[in-house]
């Protein structure tokens, strides 16, 4: 069975679990505003994540509350975390491209200089590879690019594990934070969490960040253009759609098409533009129910966003041409177009209502 039809049987049978709500869109959507990561369900992670500390002695420190609104220095979507965590000490990555060697109390031995000079190099291609703009992200990069270069060179002579590990841990927290509130989403962050050191750091010292990220996905991705046309022909009336969707969340892997139930294809998606859009062309009979299924690099269950085209268009003037005038009024958000013929999502929270009230937009 296609992916895409899979998915649509087993959200069916699984309703209680993943129950996809009709929602109006008269009330503010914010699936077209968020990052691949949505405060939400970061906020369930807040167990092991937030300022960081030293480790204590005795017991690990009573973990803070998280909250959905970002701190006063915009740490952004890592805000509510807490890295207070009690260092592991000898633990290390179980990754292949890791040493087993490696643990927090050698990092001074010729194998874990050797393995910290290749993560300074890993580093470096990640900036390039995702293309890290100048400002924020690629500033607090750097930083902890510095930090694991002076541990490459020795510095950790002399330290205690629970010292290095807290200089560590700092530099993690820091700079997942950062990279975070400066715009980085779900997909280059787990891209930085499986460069080698990184992974190894993030492990070692207890926050294990790449398992809490790894099933968070609720991606970005929207309607930028829908025309509809109207049509009388000899077996009645046909409407036909085509349309652009786009998708700004880099670990989107492809876009399923279902209409009415019945697969129409299954989009790849190639590498986004300068601006970070991917577009899938959307063409077909305009009635009925569309779903459109994104699928998640990491092996995240896949996430849907569903919607109706016609007859919702009639709301418009029709064209002389049978096409509809579809336009908002000036100074309507940019994601008029997704809120009005949005029907829910597969992560939905919104009530079921009525049709959306065009007067809203």
């Amino acid at each position: 069975m296609p992916p895409a039809l899979k998915f649509l049987v087993e959200g069916r049978d699984n309703a209680k679990r993943t129950k996809v709500a009709v929602a109006g869109v008269a009330n503010k959507s914010q699936d077209e505003e968020r990052a691949g990561l949505k405060p939400e369900a970061l906020q369930k992670l807040n167990a092991k994540l937030g300022t960081a500390e030293a480790p204590q002695k005795s017991q690990p420190k009573q973990q803070k509350k998280g909250t959905d609104a970002p701190d006063q220095q915009g740490s952004g979507l890592f805000s509510g975390w807490d890295f207070s965590v009690k260092a592991r000490g000898t633990g290390g990555s179980k990754d292949a491209q890791i040493p087993s060697t490696i643990t927090l109390e050698k990092l001074n031995t010729r194998d874990a200089q050797t393995f910290l000079k290749q993560g300074v190099q890993s580093i470096a291609k990640f900036k390039i590879q995702e293309r890290i703009p100048p400002g924020r992200q690629a500033d607090a990069i750097t930083a902890f690019e510095g930090v694991i270069s002076e541990l490459a060179g020795g510095a950790s002579k002399g330290l205690s594990s629970s010292d290095v590990a807290f200089k560590l841990r700092g530099a993690h927290a820091q700079t997942l934070r950062t990279m975070a509130a400066g715009g980085a989403d779900r997909g280059v962050l787990l891209q930085w969490l499986s460069i080698p050191v990184v992974k190894f750091i993030d492990q070692a010292t207890g926050v294990d960040a790449g398992p809490k990220v790894q099933p968070i996905f609720t991606p970005r991705f929207f309607l930028s253009s829908v025309a509809v046309r109207q049509r009388s022909g000899p077996t009645g009336i046909a409407a036909v759609l085509t349309a652009d969707l786009v998708v700004r969340a880099s670990d989107v892997e492809s876009i399923g098409m279902i209409a009415n139930g019945k697969l129409l294809r299954t989009v790849r998606l190639a590498r986004a533009n300068l601006n970070g859009e991917r577009i899938v062309k959307v063409r077909g009979d305009a009635t009925g129910i569309w779903s459109f299924i994104a699928y998640d690099k990491y092996g995240a269950r896949p996430y849907s966003k569903n919607y109706a085209f016609y007859p919702r268009v009639q709301r418009f003037q029709q064209n002389l041409d049978g096409t509809y005038n579809i336009a908002f009024r000036p100074g309507s958000a940019k994601n008029s177009l997704d809120r009005f013929f949005l029907l829910g999502t597969s992560g939905s929270r919104t009530k079921v209502t009525s049709d959306p009230i065009i007067s809203e937009f």
